[in-house]
């Protein structure tokens, strides 16, 4: 789902120790997690009900690393 669409009650913050949103190295598959992931296992952990409606459309942000370089400047 993404955090693009949620409703998170104030509450869960309390909750859930810091750092709450997270991207992690898969042990096994060496790729990272999405934040969203991680946060519901959380949730999952501390016993906090998570309510999912499959009906909303989220678009989705996919993050690359870009590198920039400092370049000489030409005459």
């Amino acid at each position: 789902m993404g955090f693009g669409g949620i409703m998170l009650n104030p509450k869960v913050a309390d909750m859930i120790p810091y750092p709450r949103f997270e991207m992690v190295l898969h042990p096994k598959l060496h790729y990272k997690v999405g934040e969203d992931i991680v946060f519901y296992k959380n949730c999952v952990e501390h016993n906090i009900d998570v309510w999912v409606d499959t009906t909303l459309l989220n678009k989705h942000l996919t993050l690359m690393e870009l590198n920039f370089q400092k370049t000489e400047e030409k005459e």
